[in-house]
């Protein structure tokens, strides 16, 4: 039978030449590979040694007739195209010497795509989620801030005249603000604990349920403590301000 060069146009070259895929061999309506099919393309006749069922790695081979390289008229050397197959993580290695043994005097005309190392890849993704995690850590920094902020400002108003009488009774600004952050330290202090064993209890339950390796790095243990107590100080620095400038006349009289 006569094929025109148009209707495979798109014919590709391999190492797998004379196959053609299934869509091909039913459209052509080709006997058995056993018996030796043959077609005709160009007034060249081609026998089919086989049919393409699977390619997962290229798909658009489904549709396609390969044809060895001396076809004329349906391939430009200078844009031939190959798929390498190699072994997991020499992907990149192959790569690079591809562009010299196939054209050592102009490798640069050479274009290889490999995928993506998986070294690189990891880099890359534990990147990803490292950012992901200090950016989630500043918001739950801010919101902790604000939220022992108000505890403190309220706790203060609810102990004004608790602060007069101790005021009034030869107490000064120093020794009310060492008490409110004291108490703001103990707040933080006991919230860092408390994080750092529901975080631990998190990682123990994500990487039991998916059957992970936890991994646990325990010099932020006391990292964590320290920055509750950090947020607490912080977070009572406004308290602090306020139960300054209370006065005890005015307090007591309240």
């Amino acid at each position: 039978m006569q094929l025109t060069t148009d209707f495979f146009s798109r014919a590709l070259l391999a190492d797998l030449w004379g196959r053609a895929s299934p869509e091909i061999s039913q459209l052509l309506e080709l006997g058995p590979v056993e018996r030796g099919p043959i077609v005709t393309i160009d007034r060249t006749a081609y026998q089919v040694v086989g049919i393409i069922e699977q390619s997962p790695r290229l798909p658009r081979l489904h549709g396609e007739l390969l044809l060895p390289e001396d076809t004329p008229g349906f391939v430009d050397p200078k844009t031939t195209s190959a798929v390498l197959l190699t072994t997991a993580g020499a992907a990149q290695q192959v790569a690079r010497q591809i562009p010299i043994a196939v054209d050592p005097y102009s490798p640069e005309t050479v274009f290889v795509q490999a995928p993506s190392d998986a070294k690189q890849l990891r880099v890359e993704v534990e990147q990803g989620v490292q950012t992901t995690l200090i950016a989630f850590s500043i918001l739950a920094i801010v919101v902790a801030v604000a939220a022992l902020t108000n505890a403190m400002l309220l706790a203060v108003t609810a102990r004004r005249g608790e602060i007069g009488m101790r005021k009034a009774l030869g107490a000064r600004g120093r020794h009310i603000a060492w008490l409110l952050a004291a108490e703001s330290a103990y707040v933080g202090a006991v919230g860092g604990v408390l994080g750092l064993a529901l975080g631990i209890l998190a990682i123990l339950v994500i990487t039991l349920t998916q059957q992970w390796t936890p991994v646990f790095d325990i010099r932020l243990g006391p990292l964590a403590v320290v920055a509750g107590i950090f947020i607490g100080v912080l977070g009572g620095t406004t308290a602090v301000a306020r139960a300054v400038r209370i006065r005890p006349a005015d307090s007591l009289r309240q």
